[in-house]
């Protein structure tokens, strides 16, 4: 019952995301981070509905207080736009992110892209699904044959040296890079076998929690570059791969980081 309200109420929200007259309506949050009426939107109707639906359970979005007390208790981790600056520039790719969070672990993650109609689901042990058709990482890839995004963290931009010297030795050792700008998509596009492998770095628990329960579920690896799992109490570095890619990429990063 959990899975299907929170299904219907992702349906709707991403429904928002497609009203240019709001997507227009850009306030800054700080340097290179942008809110839109639309991430507003989404997240006061998402809050309502999870709320009339499960009101014993925590709600944390985005545009809010932030990540608190997530290691414990269970909560709902919304990103009501991941792809803000898509939206923005009308590059139709971006998405509304919901998971459910109990005791740290992802119970259920729900990703729904509305310009291409696509809905990624997991519930914990039951699978992954796009559109209600099951999906799985690629088997048997290398990192030389694959195709890698990453992130670059443009609210960090001080961290660039790092994010692009790591890029530049994935580059020279995968087949091609990308970068699309919505982490969440990027994760389901590793757990649908469209690519291969994705990072970043100094992840927000919304940007991340359900796609990590998403590529799992498809039989990937999503983890901290050190192999550790992932804390959804504050930001978190994040590798994800097939199995066959997860650990040179992963020991890339780990080779630049210092």
């Amino acid at each position: 019952m959990l899975f299907e309200g929170a299904r219907k109420a992702v349906l709707d929200g991403g429904e928002l995301l497609l009203d240019r007259s709001m997507a227009r309506q850009v306030n800054m949050k700080g340097a290179h981070d942008f809110v839109t009426a639309v991430d507003t939107a989404v997240q006061e109707l998402m809050a309502c509905r999870l709320s009339q639906m499960s009101p014993e359970i925590g709600f944390v979005g985005e545009e809010g207080d932030g990540a608190k007390g997530l290691t414990s208790g269970c909560a709902w981790i919304l990103d009501p736009v991941d792809g803000t600056s898509n939206l923005i520039h009308g590059y139709n790719h971006s998405s509304v992110s919901l998971a459910l969070v109990r005791e740290g672990t992802v119970e259920i993650g729900i990703i729904y892209d509305p310009f291409a109609g696509e809905l990624f689901s997991a519930v914990r042990g039951e699978g992954a699904r796009l559109n209600g058709g099951e999906i799985r990482v690629p088997q048997g890839r290398r990192l030389e044959m694959s195709n890698i995004s990453f992130g670059a963290a443009p609210g960090d931009r001080g961290n660039a040296g790092r994010v692009f010297a790591v890029a530049r030795e994935v580059y020279s050792r995968c087949h091609d890079l990308r970068r699309m700008g919505s982490a969440a998509l990027e994760l389901c596009y590793v757990a649908a076998g469209r690519q291969e492998g994705y990072y970043e770095f100094k992840m927000k628990p919304w940007d991340i929690a359900a796609g990590i329960l998403i590529v799992k579920e498809a039989g990937g690896i999503a983890l901290k570059p050190d192999g550790a799992e992932v804390s959804f109490g504050g930001v978190s570095d994040i590798v994800a791969a097939c199995p066959g890619v997860w650990g040179e990429l992963a020991a890339i990063i780990r080779e630049n980081m210092e």
